[in-house]
């Protein structure tokens, strides 16, 4: 059973918190904290604001202040700026990215202007979300082709992951590739998978669905075949 909500934080105060976070020791998630034996970021923010007199938050606060001396950011106001794009951004109606839970308890947190302890973690990882989306606006991509169409195209691998990892159930991998003409395709497979980032491919099968996801233009494929070049 979920724990219930207890303690109220100002929002801009934990956007600013994870900003911190997230410019001196780097955007660590879930998956890939619980690989390494480590604490992910959501999790550093919330002992941030919920356990400030433990001695790892102490070390860790003492880094940030460290950093913010070398680099002249000021820790309380340098990313007000960001801050209120984010928040502009969670606001749009058009935005579409991940599970509408998460999504939902985004916006909600915006309209209220404050965050509940048990909803730090999805304020936290908005940050890295509307950063690639931000870089996103830069992209060529485009769709490609006709529904139903054969296609065949050479690129490079930009993602190839298990998004069942750590659960129950059958592999499931999502993989993209970046083409030659520098559009994105993605599709799924139960198969498992031997490519790995930035490999070079060819890729034949036919055009699923054209849609957007954070910004960028992707083409879904099926009947995907792929041969490493």
């Amino acid at each position: 059973m979920a724990r219930a909500p207890q303690e109220l934080f100002d929002l801009k105060k934990v956007l600013a918190c994870a900003l911190c976070e997230i410019a001196v020791f780097g955007w660590l998630p879930y998956k890939k904290a619980a690989e390494q034996g480590e604490i992910n970021t959501s999790r550093w923010v919330k002992m941030h604001l919920t356990q400030r007199t433990s001695d790892s938050v102490k070390g860790r606060v003492a880094a940030m202040v460290e950093w913010a001396q070398n680099t002249g950011v000021d820790l309380l106001h340098g990313f007000d700026d960001e801050i209120d794009e984010i928040i502009e951004w969670v606001k749009d109606p058009k935005r579409t990215i991940v599970s509408g839970t998460i999504e939902d308890t985004q916006r909600m947190a915006v309209e209220r202007g404050e965050v509940w302890d048990t909803e730090i973690g999805a304020i936290a990882a908005v940050i890295p979300i509307y950063r690639q989306w931000k870089a996103n606006q830069n992209s060529t991509s485009t769709w490609i082709g006709t529904l139903g169409e054969k296609v065949d195209l050479t690129g490079k691998v930009i993602e190839s992951r298990d998004i069942n990892a750590g659960k129950t159930g059958e592999p499931l991998y999502l993989l993209k590739a970046e083409t030659d003409d520098g559009n994105i395709v993605m599709w799924w497979s139960n198969a498992p998978q031997v490519m790995n980032i930035n490999d070079r491919v060819k890729i034949h099968g036919r055009i699923k669905e054209h849609k957007e996801f954070n910004g960028l233009k992707e083409t879904r494929l099926y009947y995907v075949k792929v041969e490493k070049i």
